[in-house]
């Protein structure tokens, strides 16, 4: 029996052997050709341990629910450098690449403006042919200049927000700022939330920001999205 307060999952984690590697052209690991070729133009021809483990979860977890029902979270646990950032990058733009119409579905939050960079920057690689709008919002353009970028913010104030981007990378108080002051911006129609480093923002206060976001969540809807974190 685990000690009291502390489940199970904690407990008892998977674990998965450093040495492990994947082909990228496996069929473990279910990604569309698009993004294979992706990868091995991006130098990869082979998947990390984390990233053989992490990617066809959330692939299986993502394609197997149809209505909005809460996906399982998922915590990981990886040194810096294993490959974490790809391993929800890809399943993320697998998912959301065939949507109609643009609606803020993933939203990832980075302690600094220089990891959100990098991450903005993966994205973009694996979006670049595709539909997809990642939105960057870390400060480091004026606050009026990121509403621009992120919403309609001069039409009509609309029930179901008016997002320009599909996927927005943003530090902590950044997100905080925009879901109290910049009209349109929801996360009403969210799917996924990754929380990068997260030993390091949940254990900092940055603005008491994850009561507030998923206090946002639940004004739509009583399934939150699923929750990737990593530390």
């Amino acid at each position: 029996m685990p000690p009291t307060g502390i489940p199970q999952w904690l407990v008892q984690p998977e674990t998965i052997p450093s040495t492990t590697v994947v082909p990228v052209d496996s069929d473990t690991i279910p990604l569309s050709l698009k993004t294979r070729d992706k990868c091995r133009k991006a130098g990869i021809t082979e998947f990390f341990a984390v990233q053989a483990a992490v990617i066809p979860r959330l692939l299986h977890m993502a394609r197997n629910v149809t209505t909005r029902h809460k996906l399982p979270d998922l915590c990981v646990s990886a040194p810096t450098g294993s490959g974490k950032t790809l391993a929800y990058v890809l399943p993320l733009v697998e998912k959301l690449q065939t949507r109609v119409v643009a609606r803020l579905r993933a939203v990832v939050v980075v302690p600094t403006r220089d990891l959100a960079a990098q991450v903005k920057a993966t994205f973009d690689q694996y979006t670049s042919d595709s539909a997809l709008q990642v939105g960057l919002a870390t400060g480091q353009h004026t606050f009026a200049q990121e509403q621009k970028m992120l919403c309609d913010t001069d039409g009509p104030l609309l029930v179901g927000g008016a997002s320009l981007v599909d996927i927005l990378v943003c530090t902590p108080g950044r997100l905080v700022d925009h879901l109290a002051n910049t009209r349109n911006f929801t996360l009403q129609h969210l799917e996924f939330l990754v929380i990068d480093e997260a030993d390091r923002l949940l254990h900092q206060n940055y603005s008491d920001w994850l009561p507030r976001v998923l206090e946002a969540v639940d004004t739509h809807t009583t399934t939150p999205p699923s929750t990737f974190t990593r530390d």
